[in-house]
């Protein structure tokens, strides 16, 4: 996947099927499943099914009075060894934080928040 898709705060992969001769993608960092294609191998009709997509989601969200998902909750689970949990544990008890506060400000320092 080379490129994305973004709308409403929703976040599409742009997937090439060559041997059907089309794009798809879906809608990412959600449990459920929201799919799009162009059978015309355009990028611009691509995008107008994602955006399509997304807008009869929240439609049916809005119809059956349930919350839309959001792409990420902001929690998530991070496996490490258990000597680098160790280590960072200390490290946020030396700085008087939480381990939580570490990795927040260790991702902080990282990525890029657009």
């Amino acid at each position: 996947m080379n490129e994305i898709l973004e709308y409403k705060k929703y976040i599409g992969s742009v997937e090439i099927d060559l041997d059907e001769k089309v794009l798809h993608g879906k809608v990412l960092f959600i449990n459920g499943l929201i799919t799009y294609e162009s059978v015309e191998f355009d990028l611009d009709e691509l995008e107008k099914e994602f955006k399509d997509a997304v807008n009869e989601y929240l439609a049916d969200c809005k119809e059956l009075a349930i919350d839309p998902e959001k792409t990420c909750k902001g929690q998530f689970n991070v496996r490490v060894t258990p000597e680098l949990h160790q280590a960072a544990n200390l490290l946020a008890m030396k700085n008087h934080e939480s381990l939580n506060a570490l990795v927040k400000r260790a991702l902080e320092a990282e990525v890029v928040v657009h």
